[in-house]
């Protein structure tokens, strides 16, 4: 994912995954250079009929 840098917002994206049910955050890679960030997650699913892929 890619979005504009904000003090927080690795935080604020766990905390939306966490509330969901059914996925866990296995591993969260960001980077950050001139105001966006870049970053990658790793989730797992525990029923794959329940979200479009």
């Amino acid at each position: 994912m890619v979005g504009h840098d904000d003090i927080g917002i690795v935080t604020n994206i766990t905390s939306i995954i966490s509330k969901e049910n059914g996925i866990t955050l296995r591993s969260i890679g960001i980077e950050s250079n001139d105001g966006l960030f870049a970053g990658t997650l790793t989730v797992m699913l525990s029923d794959t009929g329940r979200w479009k892929l």
